[in-house]
């Protein structure tokens, strides 16, 4: 069986990268030859993200103008030669800056092959295209979303929806042995410099729990969050070197505030911290919920007061953090792993096929 995947970044996009290329081994073991192409370039975090995707300036916005039309001109090359493929896996749409022509060339082009729409965030609250998104999962031949609040919306447009979460690759992570805490204790965080705003929201109780305990913030990323009160180390992101990078987390966070955007949200950071034993606090937003269990596997923490119990009771419990480390490592070997779920998501595409 042969899938054209029309994905939105290359391997350096977590999203892609969790989505699709870290299967593709397995999937051509169980009968399915995945073609991945990318609409975003390794270029693209520099040029549309960077380390402050906020700052303004009118080089900047030149830059993403000529590198959107250059990459508009990629994504139609790519779309040639679809019919020869059984499926087309569309990562989100296939150009964000459009209406959906693109979208409807690929699915009514003579000889289309069926058009299956992924996307593991809430894309449809975006700028413009909640109409576009709606339009496009109605045209479809199904839909395959990341958690149960996604495929919620999902459905009400389309009758075909499956949910396949996001999963990690148990094989880059080693389960943790020693659970003894550094000094200063090494709270992390894992993500892309535009979810810098998330992580802001604890500063306050992070620089609550610095002034009795020592505590230092290790971010895994391309730049620097606005937090002061507390050290903050800078750990340069590679794909190759982050499992190693968290490894050395000797607790790991992700706060979301709790908003229609962070409710669509895949749990990705709980997922690499949980797969490395890192003992795991989340906010309870979204599927946060479903993947830690509190006091079982992880924390959850809402209030800033709920954020500062949490993270010191992991400084002061060792014997805590190795249950919790332990658990969680077993929650994602059941329910999130790559090798679990490369069959499952092969016979998925099966269905979908012509």
């Amino acid at each position: 069986m042969k899938v054209l995947y029309l994905s939105k970044t290359d391997p350096q996009g977590a999203s892609s990268r969790y989505r699709i290329y870290q299967f593709l081994p397995l999937l051509r073991e169980n009968g399915v030859d995945v073609e991945v192409r990318p609409l975003f370039d390794a270029r693209y975090f520099d040029i549309i993200g960077g380390s402050d995707p906020k700052k303004p300036g009118l080089r900047r916005d030149l830059k993403r103008a000529a590198y959107s039309l250059e990459r508009l001109a990629a994504r139609i090359r790519q779309m040639r030669g679809a019919s020869g493929f059984d499926l087309v896996v569309l990562e989100h749409q296939a150009f964000p800056y459009l209406p959906p022509v693109l979208e409807h060339w690929l699915l009514h082009a003579p000889g289309a092959p069926p058009v299956v729409v992924e996307f593991d965030d809430a894309i449809y609250l975006t700028r413009f295209h909640h109409r576009k998104i709606a339009w496009l999962l109605g045209q479809a031949a199904g839909v395959i979303a990341g958690n149960h609040h996604l495929a919620a919306w999902a459905g009400q447009h389309n009758p075909r929806v499956v949910i396949a979460p996001t999963v990690v690759d148990l094989t880059k992570y080693q389960p943790r042995q020693d659970y003894g805490a550094r000094r200063p204790f090494r709270i992390g965080w894992v993500g892309l410099p535009y979810n810098f705003d998330q992580l802001e929201t604890i500063a306050p109780a992070l620089e609550q729990i610095n002034r009795r305990h020592p505590i230092e913030l290790a971010v895994l990323s391309r730049g620097r969050p606005a937090i002061s009160g507390v050290p903050v180390v800078e750990l340069a992101w590679s794909e190759d070197g982050e499992a190693a990078g968290i490894a050395r987390f000797d607790a790991g966070v992700m706060p979301l505030a709790d908003t229609p955007w962070t409710r669509g949200k895949c749990g990705a950071k709980l997922l690499q911290y949980m797969a490395a034993g890192v003992p795991a606090a989340g906010s309870p937003v979204g599927v946060n919920r479903d993947i830690i269990q509190h006091d079982i596997n992880g924390l959850l923490a809402s209030t800033q007061q709920e954020w500062v119990e949490a993270l010191t009771r992991l400084i002061e419990s060792e014997s805590l953090r190795r249950t919790l480390g332990e658990a969680g490592r077993r929650r994602v070997e059941d329910a999130f792993s790559l090798q679990a779920w490369a069959p499952r998501l092969a016979e998925v595409y099966r269905r979908f096929a012509r």
